[in-house]
């Protein structure tokens, strides 16, 4: 299938995922239904973990294209303010699939689907300290990403039982969470000691950071 029908097709299957959730192949089917494709279609957009892991690969890439946009108003803020505003743009992604996100979340963590998984959401927090302007080339560069991942990581799982209007316990819990990262990151660098600023925020996803995320330029 060429990379345009594809995406017109996962487009059509997130439409259909409040209803259908993410696994069984529902929302993928009646996506191939409705633009009118041959019911094999549907297997364009893979396993059910792949289909899920397509979804973070497309609000990745949004995320990078919005940010890029908005160079001009990132511009007067420092960097804590910039990295939030990449983190709540990306959260805010997942509002209208917050429902069956759980769903989603195992399926992303799958033993088969973890490895990709893992790159998907290195890249995203490479997409945020790039718009963030750092341009760190030490181990700092590591320490960072595995903060950040670990902050959008926790946010992530309180988001899914936030019952405020407008999330706006999430976005509090965001700014608190990114406060202690980056006081964290901080005194890891002072220290000289990745593994433990990773251990710290990173959890469980800092384990496997250090090998995916892209090395900066050498010095």
């Amino acid at each position: 299938m060429p990379p345009q029908a594809r995406a017109e097709l996962l487009a059509a299957a997130l439409r259909h995922v409040p209803a259908c959730g993410w696994a069984g192949g529902a929302a993928a089917a009646a996506a191939a239904a409705e633009l009118g494709l041959s019911p094999a279609a549907a297997g364009m957009l893979g396993s059910d973990s792949q289909f899920v892991q397509l979804f973070v690969t497309d609000c990745n890439r949004r995320l990078e294209a919005e940010l890029a946009g908005m160079q001009a108003e990132l511009a007067p803020l420092d960097a804590r303010e910039r990295v939030q505003r990449g983190l709540r743009l990306r959260l805010g992604m997942l509002e209208p699939y917050i429902a069956s996100w759980p769903q989603a979340l195992s399926l992303l963590a799958a033993p088969a689907a973890a490895p990709h998984t893992l790159r998907l959401y290195a890249e995203l927090a490479d997409a945020v300290w790039h718009a963030a302007g750092d341009t760190s080339t030490d181990l700092s560069w590591y320490t960072k990403r595995a903060l950040i991942t670990g902050v959008y990581s926790a946010t992530e799982l309180y988001m899914l039982t936030d019952a405020s209007p407008g999330f706006a316990d999430t976005w509090a819990a965001l700014d608190r969470r990114l406060g202690d990262a980056l006081q964290l990151g901080a005194a890891a660098e002072e220290a000289g000691s990745l593994a433990g600023a990773a251990e710290g925020m990173a959890g469980m996803l800092a384990a496997g950071l250090g090998s995916i995320f892209r090395r900066p330029p050498p010095l």
